[in-house]
């Protein structure tokens, strides 16, 4: 399924960004979530992360990982971990695939190439990769999105 001017929409959003192997990713999430609930946070959700990397890139992907806190900012976070009290990108084109396996994301991603071609001379991404993790019926979706913006005549 693909949709068209989807968001990512929320409050109270801690940010990380680094520079990990594609075999490393599990790990660097699970240091970030570990720092957060060091600082005297809790998330209210699942962690999401925009990848700014090329699709296809293994190595020194450069990530950004995020989770909306149930906490309004009170410090402690360590130089390198940005607060923000609202966090929003609109104007996605994004996919829905169930799983959050290599493959699960290769068909999202082969889906959404496809939807971005739809959108012929019009738009051109302009935002990395977002994987957005939702749990539905126990069941695990991902949905994965980039930004468009409209392509303007010359």
């Amino acid at each position: 399924m693909v949709g068209y001017e989807q968001a990512i929409t929320e409050k109270n959003v801690i940010e990380y960004k680094c520079i990990a192997d594609m075999d490393m990713m599990n790990e660097a999430f699970q240091d970030f979530a570990q720092t957060i609930k060091d600082a005297g946070y809790t998330p209210v959700k699942s962690i999401f992360y925009a990848n700014g990397g090329e699709i296809d890139q293994t190595e020194n992907i450069p990530l950004q990982i995020f989770v909306p806190v149930a906490e309004d900012y009170h410090g402690k976070l360590p130089e390198n971990f940005i607060y923000r009290s609202y966090f929003q990108i609109r104007h996605l084109l994004s996919v829905r695939v169930k799983g959050m396996t290599n493959l699960d994301f290769a068909r999202g991603l082969e889906k959404l190439g496809q939807a971005v071609l739809e959108t012929g001379d019009l738009e051109d991404p302009n935002t990395p990769t977002f994987f957005v993790f939702h749990e539905l019926n126990g069941e695990i979706y991902t949905d994965i999105s980039v930004g468009l913006q409209r392509r303007w005549e010359d």
